[in-house]
């Protein structure tokens, strides 16, 4: 399948840097290391990245920078990850909607494009349209055709430009199933696409209730089980892992014990 399948996601504004953005920069750390800029957005958990703007040769791109994370955790668990969301942008490099991967700086960063876009809004400054729905339904839709699955489509995930136009960020939990996936692996990743499409559903209710089609409708309604188990998961033994919740964690913790006593 190609872009004139999605007569939405084929119609929009294409900026020039899209398809022609290139890295002309080292991706070395040491020789990066002039080049870093301002923290676009410091981690907020163990496990999350530092993102920085790069400047100079360099500028148009960020720097995902996993490096000041506790050594046991870049080892035993954000390499493999981050390796999983390099393959990601790699294999989505030439689909408008995702930003291009420059490449890895040493075992625990890598640059990619920085995308001109901001998060969705709060629902108390929404100007979102149908029309950004439909367009981040025909993007999720190309992406799965490409046989990727981004399966952690939460806001803060989904940007928005001045267009309207949506992009995807943070592919740690992306999927994929090529031409010669076995059974199994097609099966889940059947799995993780309907958790993409349940995701933008959601989200869509959160913004425009009154717009929901009957297929939106459906898909919130009849969610499996597994993906009520996964934002159950994620509430309860990630969430107090960011800075924020961790005070609250860990007093909810000692009332617990205090309880039991």
């Amino acid at each position: 399948m190609n872009a004139a399948s999605y007569p939405i996601y084929a119609s929009w504004p294409q900026p020039d840097r899209m398809s022609t953005l290139s890295p002309h920069f080292p991706l070395e750390r040491e020789a990066l290391r002039s080049l870093i800029g301002t923290c676009l957005h410091p981690a907020r958990s163990t496990i999350q990245a530092d993102l920085y703007a790069l400047t100079r040769e360099a500028e148009g791109w960020v720097l995902k920078d996993f490096s000041a994370r506790p050594m046991w955790v870049r080892v035993l668990l954000i390499r493999r990850v981050m390796r999983r969301e390099m393959r990601a942008l790699r294999g989505l490099g030439g689909l408008d909607g995702i930003p291009r991967l420059a490449g890895a700086v040493g075992p625990d960063a890598f640059a990619m494009e920085r995308l001109d876009a901001d998060r969705l809004p709060h629902m108390r400054d929404n100007f979102l349209t149908p029309v950004f729905f439909d367009r981040l339904e025909a993007l999720v839709d190309r992406m799965h055709s490409l046989g990727w699955a981004h399966g952690d489509l939460r806001r803060k995930n989904i940007l928005v430009d001045g267009d309207l136009r949506p992009f995807l960020v943070d592919f740690a939990t992306a999927f994929h199933a090529g031409p010669g996936a076995g059974p199994l692996r097609r099966w889940l990743f059947r799995r993780w696409a309907h958790v993409d499409r349940v995701s933008v559903a959601r989200i869509k209710a959160s913004y425009l209730p009154a717009d929901l089609t009957p297929r939106d409708r459906a898909l919130i309604d009849g969610q499996p089980a597994y993906v009520r188990v996964g934002r159950w998961m994620r509430k309860t033994f990630y969430r107090p892992l960011k800075k924020r919740h961790r005070r609250d964690f860990w007093r909810r913790l000692r009332g617990l014990f205090r309880t039991v006593r």
